[in-house]
C-alpha cells in the first residue's frame, strides 16, 4: 500500500489521506518511488473547488520526482534505479504548435 492526497468530492476542500494499491509497471509502464512532489496552481485550484464538473475521487501532486523501481516489457529508454521526474496535465489539445512540439506545458488550451 501507499498513501495520497485525494479529492473526495467537488467543493471546496474535500481533501483526505487515503491508502492506494501500489500500481504494476505493465508494458508500456514504468513504476516510480515518488520522493517529492510539488504543489502547483492546478492542485490550489482543485483543493478550492474552482474546476467545473471535477471528476473525483482524483489523488494531486501530478508534480513529482523519484526514482524508477519496475518498468514493464516495452520500456526501453529508462531503467531501474533512473531517477525521474514528471508533470502530468489534466488535458492538453495535441493540435496547437506547442503540443505539436511536445511542449504541452505551453499549450493555451490545457
Amino acid at each position: 500500500m501507499m498513501k495520497g492526497v485525494s479529492k473526495q468530492a467537488s467543493g471546496y476542500d474535500q481533501m483526505a489521506f487515503i491508502d492506494l494499491s501500489v500500481p504494476e509497471a505493465t508494458d508500456d509502464k514504468v513504476l516510480i518511488k515518488v520522493a517529492y512532489t510539488g504543489i502547483c496552481g492546478s492542485d490550489i485550484h482543485t483543493f478550492k473547488g474552482e474546476y467545473k464538473n471535477p471528476t473525483t475521487p482524483v489523488v494531486l501532486g501530478h508534480e513529482f520526482s523519484g526514482q524508477v523501481v519496475e518498468v514493464g516489457s516495452n520500456v526501453t529508454k529508462v531503467k531501474v534505479g533512473d531517477r525521474v521526474t514528471s508533470e502530468t496535465t489534466f488535458y492538453v489539445c495535441g493540435e496547437c504548435d506547442y503540443c505539436k512540439e511536445k511542449q504541452y506545458n505551453l499549450c493555451p488550451h490545457r
